[in-house]
C-alpha cells in the first residue's frame, strides 16, 4: 500500500498517514522495496487478519469503501494520463477523476504505474463486489482495460478481463462485460488466436448495442476491421470500418476514436491497391491525432502508412514516414508498437539493400522485446526472430519460461 492508501483507511490525512507508517516501518511492522510502496510482513499479517476478524464489520466495510474509492479515483486520473482522449463519461467514473494526492507526469511514468498497482486496483474491484459496493466496483474492469490495451500482457490480461466478466454477469452489468470480453479479445488477436478474438467483439457488439453504447459499438467494429485486416480480407475490413465511422459519427469526443478507424481505412485501401485513397485517409489520421496531441496515435498512422508506401515499393519514403513514428513513439511507453516500427524500418532498409541499419533496427527490436519480457512464441517476436536470422544478427537466447535473456 501507498502512504495514500494508508490515509484513507485511516481516514486521516495524509501527513498523520505517513508518520504512522514511518513508525511501522521503523518497528518491523511493514516492509518495502522502493519507499513508496509498503507490505505487511509475514507475522504482522497473521496478527492483523485476527484483529480484523473481531472488529465491528460497519466499521471494517468504511474503511474499506475508503481504500475503495482511493485507488478508483487514483486509477482514474493515472487513466487520464494514459488515454487522455477516450470518453470516459460514457463509463461513469469522470466525478472521480478529481485531484489525489499524487501525480503522474508522462505516459510512461503513468504506465509503470499501472504495473506496480494492478495487484491492488484487482484486489479492490474484488473487494467492492464483495462488500455490495457495485457503483464503485463497475468502474475498475474499464480502468484495468486501458492498462490491458497498453500493456498487452499476455499473462495477467485474460485473468484479469475473466473476471471482469464473472464479476459483470454477477452484478447484470452489461456494459463492464462488453468492456471486459472486447479487452479479452484484443488479447487473443495478439497472440494470434483470430476466431477466439472474433467470437468475443461479435459478443461485445451485442452487448454494446444492446444498452446504446454507439461508441463501445464503433470501437469494436473498428478492430473486426483491424482482424479482417490481418486475415488479408480488406473489402470486408472496409465495411466494418465504416460502420463504425459512421456510428462514431461527428462527437468531438470520439475524434480519437476516428483516427483509429481512418489509418485503418488507409490499410484496407492501400491492400486493395489504391494507395492515393490510402494516402488521404492516413494523412486525415494524422491530423486528427496530432490535433489532439496523441503522439501514440499519430506514430500508428505513421507506421502504417509507410508499410502502404513500401509494399507499393518506396522504401525510401517508407523510411522517413518510420523514423517520425520512431521520434514520437519511443517516449510513449508503448514497447509492442515502438519493436513493431524497428522491424518494419529493418525490412525497408533491407529492400534498399542497405543491411546495417537493417540489422541495427532488428537489434533495436529484440532489445525492446527482451526488455519488456516477451515471450519467445509471442507472433510479433516471432516474426522479428526470423528477420534477425535473415539478417545475421545475434538473437538473444531464452530462458526457462521463454523469454528471451542476454
Amino acid at each position: 500500500m501507498t502512504v495514500g492508501a494508508a490515509a484513507a483507511l485511516l481516514g486521516t490525512g495524509s501527513e498523520a498517514a505517513e508518520d504512522l507508517v514511518d513508525r511501522l516501518y521503523n518497528a518491523d511492522v511493514l516492509g518495502s522495496e522502493d519507499d513508496e510502496r509498503y507490505y505487511l510482513l509475514g507475522l504482522a499479517r497473521e496478527r492483523v487478519d485476527d484483529l480484523a476478524a473481531r472488529e465491528d464489520p460497519g466499521e471494517r466495510d468504511a474503511a474499506l469503501a475508503r481504500v475503495i474509492t482511493y485507488h478508483l479515483r487514483a486509477a482514474a486520473a493515472v487513466d487520464a494520463r494514459v488515454s487522455p482522449h477516450a470518453p470516459r463519461h460514457r463509463w461513469g467514473y469522470g466525478r472521480l477523476t478529481e485531484p489525489t494526492c499524487f501525480d503522474v507526469g508522462a505516459e510512461a511514468a503513468a504506465l509503470e504505474w499501472f504495473d506496480a498497482a494492478m495487484p491492488n486496483l484487482v484486489a479492490a474491484q474484488q473487494a467492492a463486489f464483495d462488500i455490495g459496493m457495485t457503483e464503485l466496483a463497475h468502474p475498475f474492469p474499464v480502468l484495468l482495460a486501458q492498462w490491458l490495451d497498453a500493456r498487452r500482457d499476455p499473462k495477467v490480461g485474460p485473468l484479469v478481463c475473466q473476471r471482469a466478466i464473472d464479476a459483470a454477469d454477477f452484478c447484470c452489468s452489461f456494459i463492464t462485460s462488453a468492456v471486459a470480453m472486447h479487452q479479452l479479445a484484443r488479447l487473443h488477436y495478439d497472440r494470434g488466436r483470430h476466431q477466439a478474438a472474433r467470437t468475443l467483439i461479435d459478443q461485445a457488439v451485442g452487448l454494446f448495442r444492446s444498452v446504446g453504447d454507439q461508441i463501445g459499438e464503433a470501437e469494436a467494429y473498428a478492430d473486426l476491421g483491424a482482424l479482417h485486416l490481418a486475415d488479408g480480407k480488406p473489402v470486408e475490413a472496409l465495411g466494418v470500418l465504416q460502420a463504425a465511422q459512421e456510428l462514431a459519427g461527428e462527437d468531438t469526443d470520439c475524434a480519437w476514436l476516428l483516427a483509429v478507424v481512418r489509418r485503418r481505412i488507409g490499410t484496407a485501401t492501400a491492400m486493395m491497391g489504391d494507395l492515393d485513397t490510402a494516402r488521404r485517409e492516413f494523412g486525415i489520421a494524422i491530423a486528427i491525432a496530432a490535433a489532439l496531441g496523441d503522439d501514440h496515435q499519430e506514430g500508428l498512422a505513421l507506421t502504417e502508412l509507410a508499410a502502404a508506401e513500401r509494399t507499393a515499393g518506396h522504401a525510401r519514403e517508407a523510411v522517413a514516414r518510420l523514423e517520425d513514428a520512431i521520434t514520437l513513439l519511443t517516449p510513449c511507453g508503448r514497447p509492442y508498437s515502438l519493436a513493431g516500427v524497428h522491424v518494419l524500418m529493418s525490412k525497408a532498409y533491407r529492400d534498399l539493400g542497405e543491411s546495417v541499419p537493417a540489422g541495427q533496427h532488428a537489434q533495436s527490436a529484440l532489445s525492446i522485446y527482451h526488455a519488456a519480457g516477451t515471450r519467445s512464441d509471442h507472433p510479433a517476436l516471432a516474426e522479428a526472430l526470423t528477420l534477425a536470422a535473415e539478417l545475421g544478427v545475434p538473437i538473444l537466447e531464452t530462458d526457462g519460461d521463454g523469454r528471451l535473456s542476454c
